[in-house]
């Protein structure tokens, strides 16, 4: 976890989010994280990877010609992947988001992986707020997305 803080100094400082709907999605991982830690880490990558996927398509949609060929012909999570490589390598995304993404992409993998108990509320909490903060620097950095919306029900 000291990573992903470590990383998310490197954000350029960013606007509280006044999105109602972002604030009760923040409100419901926060909740969740008190039950349920690790699900709701896992939870608040999804919406950090369902957002990063809207605004980096956004910024795709125009001249397909600058995106490689293995991400005009691909679908799905390989396209999302190579998307998410190509605006790195092209300095849509700012190395410092980068960063935190990868890092937030990497605990999120060891949480699922691992033993039950691992995770503590406030690493939980903790994770909830870096990823919010990413959210918000991803959209000063690429534009603004459609709100993210949840596919699951809540609990």
């Amino acid at each position: 976890m000291e990573k992903v803080k470590s990383a998310a100094k490197t954000l350029d400082p960013v606007q509280a989010e006044s999105d109602p709907q972002a604030n009760l999605l923040l409100q419901t991982l926060y909740e969740q994280a008190e039950t349920f830690p690790a699900a709701a880490m896992m939870r608040a990558f999804q919406h950090v990877e369902s957002h990063l996927d809207i605004l980096l398509e956004k910024n795709a949609a125009g001249d397909q010609s600058t995106l490689p060929e293995a991400a005009r012909k691909s679908k799905g999570v390989l396209r999302t992947r190579y998307l998410q490589l190509w605006a790195k390598t092209n300095g849509l995304l700012p190395k410092n988001a980068w960063t935190t993404f990868e890092e937030l992409r990497t605990l999120r993998n060891r949480v699922v992986h691992e033993r039950e108990g691992l995770v503590s509320v406030q690493m939980a909490q903790d994770y909830i707020a870096v990823a919010s903060e990413l959210m918000v620097n991803l959209s000063q950095s690429l534009g603004a997305a459609e709100p993210v919306q949840s596919d699951h029900p809540e609990e």
